[in-house]
């Protein structure tokens, strides 16, 4: 459901996310811990 959103937003001229998921779970993650992006466990890609 956000993939559709997301595209809808995004500059054109960006890569295309291999797994979309996996990066909405990230910026989760950090908003509810508060932590910096580098302290990002490792099960979520760079």
């Amino acid at each position: 459901m956000l993939a559709a959103l997301i595209e809808a937003c995004r500059p054109h001229h960006k890569t295309q996310h291999h797994d979309l998921r996996r990066t909405i779970e990230a910026i989760i993650w950090r908003c509810q811990n508060g932590a910096k992006w580098r302290s990002l466990p490792a099960e979520y890609s760079p």
